[in-house]
């Protein structure tokens, strides 16, 4: 299976509201639902739930943490005041960031350079700005605060941070120490129109980069396929999406078939995305971003 230990250690039972309980009574036989789906549709409820049996992971494990939750806590609009990560949010942040890490040094364990950089320079702090190929954006963006004229015109501005960002030892004199091979947006869960901003983002990556474009990926573990489709389909801004639970959800949709129309269609929307290799395991990223 591929669902890795720091993510499948946070999954456990929810207690459903008083409007999806029926649902989850219905089909686990108790007012709990896997804290990874929307209790609201049934199609999550019951894909998610089928990948925890899959799992093992056991309906008396019970939890207050709501994965859906944490993408709520994230999105947060212009003006509105950043809302705080619950600790079990920060925990699966930081597992990815590690997991990544640890990942890449067992592929490639070289040591740091001469000059005290490492091989690998993985975070979740700062921005693109602190990478060779994007220290130029700094001065963009001093010019966007000083002319709001300028803001509003364009109608964008050039932070784009996102939540892991791999970096290898830069080759250019007088830049930053650090190219950035990878940047990765961790969308745990689909469940807004909001995911669409990974385009925005990725896309000043690939349009105001000086030198060679990073690797461009999600991580989900969104449960619903036709959500994943939103961002999986289209050309350009992603590299792939990389799924926790891809062979969990692959053999629960592969059980649920047919058991509804909509059920096939999410299935169908599975094997769509699989075929044109916009979808694949996560356990195959490292790999992908030590090929080069």
């Amino acid at each position: 299976m591929s669902a890795p230990a720091w993510f499948a250690e946070k999954l456990g039972w929810k207690k459903a509201t008083a409007k999806t309980a029926e649902l989850c009574q219905k089909a686990f036989g108790l007012p709990y639902g896997p804290n990874l789906a929307d209790l609201s549709g049934s199609s999550s409820t019951l894909i998610a739930g089928e990948a925890y049996r899959i799992l093992g992971i056991p309906t008396s494990r019970r939890t207050d943490f709501d994965i859906g939750a944490l993408e709520a806590s994230r999105n947060v609009g212009d003006g509105e005041k950043p809302k705080k990560i619950p600790a079990s949010g920060t925990a699966l942040e930081e597992g990815l960031r590690r997991d990544i890490e640890e990942s890449l040094y067992s592929r490639v364990p070289e040591d740091d350079d001469a000059s005290g950089r490492k091989r690998w320079y993985v975070t979740r702090s700062g921005d693109a700005r602190q990478f060779a190929q994007y220290e130029h954006l700094a001065r963009l963006q001093k010019l966007f605060e000083a002319e709001s004229t300028l803001k509003t015109t364009v109608g964008r501005d050039y932070q784009v941070s996102t939540d892991v960002m791999v970096g290898v030892p830069s080759h250019w004199a007088g830049t930053e120490p650090y190219m950035l091979h990878a940047a990765l947006s961790s969308k745990l869960t689909i469940r807004s129109d909001r995911v669409q901003n990974i385009r925005v983002e990725f896309g000043t990556l690939v349009r105001n980069r000086r030198g060679r474009l990073p690797h461009l990926v999600v991580v989900t573990a969104e449960p619903l396929p036709s959500r994943i489709i939103s961002i999986a389909r289209g050309t350009g801004e992603i590299d792939a999406i990389y799924h926790l639970l891809y062979d969990e959800i692959d053999e629960a949709l592969h059980l649920l078939r047919g058991q509804s129309r909509h059920l096939t269609s999410q299935a169908d929307g599975w094997e769509e995305m699989v075929a044109m290799k916009r979808l694949r395991p996560y356990r195959e990223l490292a790999e992908v971003l030590v090929s080069g």
